[in-house]
Parts: C-alpha cells; structure tokens; sequence
C-alpha cells in the first residue's frame, strides 16, 4: 500500500481536467462525440478557488515548470513538497537553495528505502549537497512507497496533480495539476506532511558527506540519464 493523496474534484474546477482529457483525447487520434452525457458538469461554485494547469510533451513549452518556479517565488514563509520522483533541473535548484538562504522554510520528502524506481532515487542525490547546504530539509519516507505529489506554501496556496518534480513530468510527460487557494485544503495537507515527517528519515549533510563508496559510484554511472528520469 503506497502513501499516496487522492482529491474529489466537483463544479466548475472540473471543466479544466475535462478540457484537458478531450485535448490529450484528440492528440491521440480518437473522434469525440459531444453529447449530453459528457456534458453534464455540475457548475455550481464552492469557496476554493482552483486552477487547472496542464503540460504536454508535444510542445516544447512547460508549463509545469513556469508553474513549479513561480510557487516557490511566491512563499513567504514556507514550501513543503511531497514527491514520488526528485531529480529536479538546475535551475529550480538554485531556486530552491536561493529561497531557503532567505530563511524561507523548505522541506522535502520522497521515498527510502520502498521505492519502486531505484535509479530516480539514486539520481536525485545529485543535488542533495548544495540543498543541504543552502539550508534545505530533506527526508526519507519510510512506512512505504511514497506516491504523493504535493506542494503546500504558506498558509493558503497547494499544488496537487500527476506531476513529480523531476525531468519527466516537467519536459517529457504529460501531466495534469491543480493550484488550490484555500486556508481549509492547505491546513489539511500539512497536516498529513507532518504526520509523515514522523515517518521519515532526515537526511543530513554529515550523513550525506559520509555515504559510501557503491553509492557514489552508481550516481556516477547514472548522472548521464538523468534528463530521461
């Protein structure tokens, strides 16, 4: 049993995955009959306010990544992620390390010792030391497989969706997330990122410095991959 975070989307939010589904639906050669049955969204409103973003390998624009840089720019206080996959690029690495030189809080957690991808787990050590440095907090889950995909700044502001912050999902996938502005939601989810840091491993720079020679090697062997992980 993975840890994961499932959401029920219901209203207006909803048209923004519909069009999304129809336009990978259409990418993919298939005729689409509109009728009744598929047109039929509830569109009566709640109080959260939620925004569809949606990235697609056929264009060579992302707007996963716009999306991932301009959330970790906006906080204030703090950016908590939650991610099954972590091999970010270079530049939301900096921005990482920058914001957390700042003195803004940031902790991150992905999968230990259960993870069913051991090469993306390897990989992502390639930038533990400079996030290590600059202040960053990272985690290793270890109940099981971390499967979540969250984000949560500040005090309002979530992120949810398929995306990992890794290559994949921001240039090679296509992926669907939801930018949620809602004190209830993002109280919620910090919630359950606390009860699993309670469940993880922290990784430290002395730690880190100290691995050993195998698993120095093996990100070695694996760095020239990492944009297809």
């Amino acid at each position: 049993e993975w840890r994961d975070t499932h959401f029920k989307i219901e209203g207006p939010a909803v048209q923004g995955i519909k069009a999304a589904f129809i336009e990978n639906w259409i990418e993919a050669g298939n005729e689409l009959e509109i009728n009744k049955s598929n047109n039929s969204l509830s569109q009566k409103a709640g109080s959260t306010k939620i925004q569809t973003v949606r990235t697609s390998a056929s264009v060579r624009w992302s707007d996963i990544v716009l999306l991932y840089q301009s959330l970790i720019e906006l906080a204030e206080k703090r950016i908590l992620i939650q991610t099954a996959y972590f091999n970010p690029d270079y530049k939301l690495v900096e921005l990482l390390t920058k914001r957390a030189k700042e003195g803004i809080e940031v902790k991150i957690i992905f999968p230990g010792k259960y993870t069913d991808q051991r090469a993306t787990k390897i990989i992502a050590g390639h930038s533990f030391e400079q996030l290590l440095e600059a202040g960053v907090e990272l985690f290793y889950y270890q109940k099981t497989m971390m499967h979540a995909k969250v984000i949560m700044i500040d005090d309002e502001l979530s992120c949810i969706g398929s995306a990992n912050f890794n290559h994949r999902s921001m240039l090679k996938d296509d992926e669907i997330n939801l930018v949620i502005i809602d004190s209830g939601t993002s109280q919620e989810l910090r919630s359950h990122f606390t009860e699993d840091l309670e469940n993880s491993e922290r990784i430290t720079n002395f730690r880190w410095k100290k691995r050993d020679m195998v698993k120095r090697v093996l990100e070695v062997i694996i760095r020239p991959f990492k944009q297809q992980l």
